[in-house]
């Protein structure tokens, strides 16, 4: 057996546990046994049905495990402190410290941010607060933009704000800077 790969018959599934709380328990499983290696979906979907086989990896039932990802992070995180990682056609695996999460997780959850507030900017844009009509039906949200999200938008748009989230200059980034 290579050093990345891991005897996955050693693997005791509680068949009891729900599919996602099994592969939430898998991948801590994992990550004890082999931190930072992936496995894919179809070989995570073997291990966590007792399955002999390997199912294909387009089956109903790998898409089925896939479909939980959400779900899955939200037991890691809540019960065992980890992330789940996922690269895309590599596999996925649960987060080893703290240095994974910051180097892995939270660079993506910062493009989302920044996606999401640019949409928020820009659908903002698009209303003038002082021609909704002041209705019982729309104080509401026209007192809670004018207190909160007028003020939060135009403070997250801000040079200072939006260079705070832009990542670190890496080595790598230098070295390809240089001629």
């Amino acid at each position: 057996m290579s050093k990345d790969t891991v005897d996955l018959s050693t693997y005791k599934v509680n068949m009891a546990d729900n599919l996602t709380v099994r592969l939430a328990t898998f991948l801590v499983w994992l990550c004890g046994k082999k931190p930072h290696i992936f496995i894919a979906p179809n070989i995570a979907c073997k291990a966590i049905n007792g399955y002999k086989h390997t199912p294909q990896k387009g089956s109903d039932e790998v898409a089925k495990l896939r479909s939980r990802y959400g779900r899955v992070r939200a037991i890691l995180r809540k019960t065992h402190k980890k992330d789940l990682i996922v690269e895309p056609g590599i596999g996925m695996r649960a987060s080893v410290d703290d240095a994974d999460v910051g180097i892995k997780s939270e660079p993506k959850y910062i493009k989302k941010f920044n996606s999401a507030r640019a949409a928020l900017v820009a659908v903002d844009s698009l209303v003038d607060w002082k021609k909704v009509p002041k209705t019982a039906e729309n104080m509401p949200f026209i007192l809670n933009h004018n207190k909160n999200v007028g003020p939060l938008l135009k403070e997250i748009s801000t040079p200072t704000f939006l260079a705070k989230l832009l990542p670190p200059v890496t080595k790598e980034d230098e070295d390809e800077v240089k001629p």
